[in-house]
């Protein structure tokens, strides 16, 4: 360094003083001075470091996406080696604003890049006036032409779905050699895998095949594909969201063991916390095997009438997802006394 300066303030008491009007505000003042006319020279990289560009704000190895980059400095094997994961490209329908899909006409795509702060900033993001990627997909166009005779009619577009899924429609044009069923991940599939065998035969408002989607979760696009005796290939296409993976429920209120006086309550309001990746369809409530009711939305509690009745009592929840998914919390016994 050119100047080595240091400030340290004391005594007892330190009125109207703290940490950003004391010491720091003295030495930076001290500092701003004595170099005010000293010429701008660099330092010399100390062994060990490593100066790498990353991407400016997460730090991590910049993408094509990432608008600013920066160099850093890093102690040898403390070095970014992820890609950064704030600025994502989305394929979106110009025409509609919406996320575009495989039936969305080419000439309406276009890419667009958002800043995606974790869920723990949102409410900075919000604040800030941060633009968020639309969180809608675009349906079937009208500018989209169908294919006669190539159809998949079942499942519907963006259904949720689990484990096995029949694949209903049409694969009949003139000049039918074969149709294939495959499946791709995402709305635009850079790979494709197939369901199943290839068809010989024609299908006209029937079963096409069954996918097995155990252990696939999220957004998919199933394609039918036909191909005729020369060669050509006619194609359609229908996005579906699976789920294959039962919610989380758990009883809050009341806790194991937990000791009601009918002198004194004659209800009881019953909790719970439930979470599901795709989403919740419903909880249900149990006490001793009998549903007492049902919730859609949250919170998810219900108020429970005391029967007439003193002693021990089973709870439990169970709950279902919008892919028919269920699983149960925990069963609790209380205790009604008199």
């Amino acid at each position: 360094p050119q100047r080595a300066v240091g400030v340290w303030l004391g005594g007892s008491p330190l009125i109207g003083m703290d940490k950003t009007n004391g010491a720091a505000a003295i030495w930076n003042a001290v500092v701003r001075f004595a170099s005010a006319e000293l010429p701008p020279q660099g330092w010399k990289v100390p062994l060990g470091l490593a100066e790498i560009e990353v991407c400016d704000p997460s730090g991590l190895l910049p993408t094509q996406y990432c608008p600013q980059v920066v160099r850093e400095m890093f102690i040898f094997g403390t070095e970014p080696t992820h890609y950064d994961n704030l600025y994502k490209p989305f394929r979106i329908n110009r025409e509609t604003g919406k996320l575009a899909t495989l039936l969305t006409p080419l000439q309406s795509v276009e890419e667009r890049v958002y800043f995606i702060p974790p869920s723990e900033a949102d409410e900075w993001a919000n604040a800030e006036g941060i633009e968020r990627p639309p969180q809608e997909y675009d349906t079937l166009s009208s500018d989209r032409v169908e294919i006669p005779g190539v159809r998949i009619m079942s499942p519907a577009a963006f259904a949720i779905l689990a484990e096995n899924i029949e694949i209903l429609g049409e694969a009949t044009v003139e000049g039918f050699d074969y149709f294939r069923l495959q499946y791709g991940q995402g709305l635009n599939p850079t790979r494709w895998i197939q369901i199943g065998a290839d068809q010989q035969r024609p299908v006209v408002g029937g079963r096409l095949g069954t996918w097995l989607t155990e252990g696939l979760n999220g957004l998919y696009t199933v394609q039918l594909l036909v191909v005729l005796n020369d060669g050509q290939v006619r194609t359609t296409a229908t996005p579906v969201t699976l789920d294959n993976e039962a919610p989380r429920v758990e009883l809050r209120v009341p806790s194991a063991g937990d000791s009601f006086s009918l002198s004194r309550v004659d209800t009881l309001t019953i909790s719970v916390s439930a979470a599901d990746e795709v989403g919740l369809d419903r909880i249900n409530f149990f006490v001793d095997g009998r549903r007492i009711g049902t919730v859609t939305a949250a919170p998810f509690r219900i108020v429970w009438e005391f029967p007439n009745r003193t002693g021990d009592y089973e709870l439990f929840a169970r709950a279902y997802d919008a892919a028919g998914n269920r699983s149960e919390s925990r069963r609790i016994t209380i205790e009604i006394v008199p």
